[in-house]
């Protein structure tokens, strides 16, 4: 399998497959216009960088300023500063009481 982060052919064994749900590949399709798989493949390594609260809001947020200043966008710092910084409150763990 391919792994979604660095490309490399990996057996299914060496990773992680995320199978997407139903409302999940609707969200993708909604957000990006083009259909979403059935499922998602992460090597090890790359498991554990997206799997890490810091690192993982890192990766997705630079991921997105590059295909932003690709397509000549302006403020792509800036955007990709606002997506870090939500999926940074959005993964903070909720204490129990």
């Amino acid at each position: 399998m391919k792994c979604e982060i660095c490309g490399r052919d990996r057996q299914e064994t060496e990773g992680t497959v995320i199978k997407l749900t139903d409302e999940e590949r609707e969200f993708i399709l909604l957000s990006t216009g083009s259909p979403a798989p059935l499922q998602y493949f992460y090597c090890a390594p790359c498991y554990r960088i997206v799997t890490d609260r810091e690192q993982g809001a890192r990766l997705i947020s630079g991921q997105m300023e590059m295909q932003l200043r690709s397509a000549g966008h302006p403020h792509a710092h800036q955007i990709a500063e606002r997506i870090y910084n939500f999926l940074i409150e959005k993964s903070k763990a909720k204490r129990v009481s």
